[in-house]
């Protein structure tokens, strides 16, 4: 049975849940961070002195922060500190206006600097809102 299948069946105990949700999360935050501009950097290894040429990304504690929008995303926030115990954070809280019926920004708190920034949620209408 697939992750989604187990999250979604009204009859998976907690405990599954969890763990699949986890590792979900786990696969966004994987996904999200491969999308992070990254730069070139030769490391020594430990066989014979030889070097490996690999890719680094930013400074998770220094160049990146994480912002969740409010409710559908709040359920990843854990995981994804969990991996990257010293980033900065931010959250938005958007909901629809009754009478426009467009997306309405009702609560932001976002770190100083946001220039590389991955936004989550698990509601793929929040995220169009969001980026409108």
């Amino acid at each position: 049975m697939s992750l989604f299948t187990k999250i979604r069946d009204k009859d998976t105990p907690r405990s599954v849940f969890v763990i699949n949700a986890r590792k979900i999360a786990d696969m966004l935050l994987a996904e999200a961070l491969c999308l992070l501009p990254c730069k070139p950097r030769t490391v020594t290894t430990p066989v014979d002195g030889s070097t490996y040429v690999g890719m680094e990304m930013p400074d998770p504690e220094k160049e990146l922060c994480l912002i969740s929008i409010l409710r559908a995303a709040d359920c990843m926030a854990d995981e994804f500190s969990r991996h990257l115990p010293g980033v900065a954070t931010g959250k938005i809280l958007i909901q629809r206006d009754e009478e426009t019926a467009k997306p309405k920004l009702f609560f932001s708190k976002l770190p100083s600097d946001v220039s590389k920034c991955v936004l989550y949620t698990s509601s793929l209408p929040l995220l169009r809102a969001a980026l409108d």
